[in-house]
């Protein structure tokens, strides 16, 4: 994920679309904890960090949690594990040939179908 450029497009969106403080305080958040674990499709985020970094109570991280992921920009995942969270940016920066999908998948045909950090095969090879 291009980090300076999936910023660049949120603000392009956001200077569009109504968001509230604190789901672009989140969104921000997200993004540096998935730039500091390298980028991995799929990452935990615990609250106490996410309300640290964002300045939000928690009942107001879940209110932005819950309008990213109607927005589509974030997938949120609950773990086996009690209590963790896993979280998935959705890129904003859209394919070069494909304006209808994501970068993220122009990537893998780029890597030979694999996505990078993702363990598993695309159209079955």
């Amino acid at each position: 994920m291009n980090y300076l450029l999936e910023i660049k497009c949120f603000h392009d969106r956001i200077a569009v679309e109504s968001y509230t403080t604190g789901e672009i305080a989140l969104w921000h958040a997200l993004m540096g904890v998935d730039n500091q674990l390298g980028w991995p499709v799929q990452f935990p985020a615990p609250t106490g960090l996410l309300c640290q970094l964002t300045g939000l109570k928690p009942n107001r991280l879940y209110e932005a949690r819950e309008k990213l992921v109607e927005r589509k920009r974030i997938i949120v995942l609950h773990s086996t594990q009690k209590s963790e969270v896993l979280y998935q940016m959705i890129p904003l920066k859209r394919s070069r040939t494909n304006p209808a999908i994501p970068a993220f998948f122009e990537d893998e045909r780029e890597n030979g179908g694999k996505i990078p950090g993702v363990e598993r095969e695309i159209d079955g090879k």
